[in-house]
């Protein structure tokens, strides 16, 4: 753990470490328990529709395709999610396609600022 030390950023291993040592880990980062969180916004049905998904898992796959990153099924489907929840809310009609087409460079433009942020965040920084 050498974010302890200063020496980096937390990262999947620590947090992985911290949760079996039983600490309550989103505790730990947003002061809710888990438990409370978990049944505060779990919904009870969210229906996903298809053809929107696949649009947005298109987009995030050829983005980050160009971007010459090679991202893992799952890591792919939770952007094409923040992608689609994207889509969804900023669309006033969406079973209006010409909206849905519309909105994609948006979107694009979106997910690219996204990447870049993430990249520029993770770039190790030169030590003086």
């Amino acid at each position: 753990m050498t974010f302890v030390l200063n020496e980096g950023r937390p990262g999947g291993k620590s947090f992985a470490a911290v949760a079996i040592a039983g600490i309550d880990i989103l505790y730990v980062l947003t002061e809710v328990h888990a438990d409370s969180a978990w049944q505060a916004t779990a919904p009870q049905h969210i229906a996903v529709d298809p053809i929107r998904f696949r649009i947005s898992l298109d987009l995030v796959a050829e983005e980050y395709r160009t971007a010459g990153i090679d991202l893992r099924r799952m890591a792919q489907s939770m952007e094409a999610f923040w992608i689609y929840n994207q889509l969804t809310t900023r669309v006033t009609d969406p079973e209006d396609g010409d909206e849905l087409e519309a909105t994609i460079p948006l979107l694009r433009h979106l997910l690219r600022k996204r990447l870049a942020d993430t990249q520029a965040r993770w770039q190790p920084k030169a030590r003086k």
